[in-house]
């Protein structure tokens, strides 16, 4: 068919699914949630390609025919006598997207699964994402690394959209650039939060605008805050603010960069910064940079080796042993390697990010595996934090909210206990450290149609987060991003939202 633009820039499709046609090919009841869970998993994930149409779960329909401005999920038993697991139909402004349970060859069903497919199991997530490139109107892709290559693949699938997906869609749609810059703020340690005025969210420009998470930290003692995010068209970019106020002068830019997830950012009370953030090649690798001057420039400090992710990368400083370390975490990706990712490696730095030991996978008391990014949070006594959103092997573990509380031994992270809450996001959770309180702060993106955040709180080494508030009017686009001033006792929460 080609690549064509089928729908008008601003719409926001609506997705129903016929349960209904689920459950007459013999698929329980109990997968309702998780697999609409699978849809919204992978429409976000279409999200940060950042353009002018984006899907949107609406509703269950015993309907068999999408109306305008729909897309209409179903199951069928097969398609004829071919091995296609999955069809998208389209005309103008619907598309009827269509899950075959058998393989029409020889008639046995696809050993499909809503959650994190093991070796073996096709992973629906993967198999929505492939698709619903179909509902933009995008045609198989002639790279074989591609969510829209034509053959079933976990990891093409699953993680995408890569490089050549997101240029295709965005040949053909605009860019999405109604994403302010948006912050909430704290002043008695997360017990009450209210939306926060500031110039970058009055700034009328498209580099104020962004699709993807951002990053915060303090620095140093000054009182001041880093804030990094992407534009629409995923440069990375940062500017230095009190919070409400914006530094502009020599506001750069990272034009020759393409930042697909991220940026993370983290300071040490002298102010020295590190930043990271994944290119935009097929492996997902991560870069690092380092700022000497609070904020004012940056230059690439070192990268660990083989480090690639598919979501934001988390980073943190503490000390270990009266010496500064640095700890860059990341939700691991290897195209040749099912099992291992998803699974959380970090390193370690003694020397601002010059050299990272080798990569290891932190140790833990479950098989956990990450749906995004992570996030890292420390305190200054060598206690962290490290959050994400649990790709679980099963329908009732996908997308729980988990947190690893962690320590550095040498030049690895251990865990030495788990975070455990009941709530589920479909990105990254944000922590940070109140060392006012002696506290870890979490945020998340909830898992609901209207994505607002939440908040809780927990001490090092506790076993549960404490019962999440919801932000009044917090509907976010983004995963958030949370820092906690080393002068004073504000905590910000950042995030991206219209």
């Amino acid at each position: 068919m080609g690549d064509q633009a089928y729908w008008n820039a601003g719409d926001r499709p609506r997705i129903f699914i016929n349960w209904q046609s689920f459950t007459a090919q013999g698929i329980s009841n109990d997968w309702q949630g998780p697999v609409t869970d699978a849809v919204l998993n992978a429409y976000t994930r279409w999200q940060n390609a950042g353009v002018d149409c984006r899907f949107q779960f609406w509703n269950y329909t015993d309907r068999t025919e999408p109306q305008d401005g729909e897309i209409l999920v179903s199951m069928n038993e097969r398609h004829f006598d071919t091995t296609r697991v999955a069809s998208t139909f389209t005309s103008w402004r619907k598309a009827s997207l269509v899950i075959h349970r058998k393989n029409g060859a020889d008639l046995t069903p696809w050993p499909l699964v809503p959650f994190n497919a093991a070796p073996g199991q096709i992973d629906l997530q993967g198999v929505f994402q492939h698709e619903l490139g179909h509902c933009f109107w995008l045609d198989h892709s002639a790279g074989d690394q591609d969510t829209m290559w034509g053959d079933y693949g976990y990891h093409r699938y699953r993680f995408g959209p890569w490089e050549g997906d997101v240029a295709k869609v965005k040949a053909i749609y605009r860019d999405f650039d109604r994403n302010r810059l948006r912050e909430f703020r704290s002043v008695d340690g997360g017990g009450s939060w209210f939306a926060q005025g500031t110039q970058i969210t009055d700034y009328n420009n498209y580099q104020a605008r962004t699709c993807l998470t951002p990053g915060v930290t303090s620095i140093g003692t000054s009182g001041l805050y880093a804030l990094g995010w992407s534009h629409p068209n995923r440069i990375p970019t940062w500017l230095r603010t009190d919070g409400v106020n914006f530094l502009f002068n020599g506001w750069v830019y990272y034009g020759g960069e393409r930042s697909v997830h991220g940026p993370a950012l983290a300071d040490e009370p002298g102010g020295l910064m590190l930043m990271a953030w994944v290119h935009n090649d097929d492996n997902g690798s991560i870069r690092v940079v380092r700022s000497t001057n609070q904020g004012q420039s940056w230059a690439w400090a070192g990268t660990p080796a083989g480090a690639t992710t598919f979501g934001t990368p988390g980073l943190a400083s503490t000390v270990v042993n009266g010496r500064r370390a640095w700890v860059l975490a990341w939700a691991h990706f290897d195209r040749a390697d099912h099992p291992g990712t998803g699974r959380i490696r970090a390193s370690v730095s003694y020397d601002d990010g010059w050299s990272w030991s080798a990569p290891a996978v932190v140790p833990t008391s479950y098989d956990y595996k990450s749906l995004a990014g992570i996030s890292l949070a420390a305190a200054p006594d060598n206690r962290l934090v490290l959050g994400f959103s649990w790709a679980g092997p099963g329908i009732t573990s996908m997308n729980l909210v988990r947190s690893l509380d962690c320590e550095v031994s040498g030049d690895r992270l251990v865990q030495r206990g788990t975070g455990y809450s009941n709530d589920r996001t479909r990105t990254q959770p944000a922590v940070t450290y109140d060392p006012g309180r002696n506290l870890f702060h979490l945020s998340f993106r909830e898992q609901n149609f209207l994505t607002s955040l939440r908040v809780a709180q927990k001490e090092w080494l506790k076993t549960s987060w404490s019962t999440a508030q919801q932000l009044p009017n917090s509907t976010s686009s983004t995963a958030p991003a949370l820092a906690h001033s080393r002068v004073g006792n504000n905590l910000l929460l950042w995030y991206g939202g219209e």
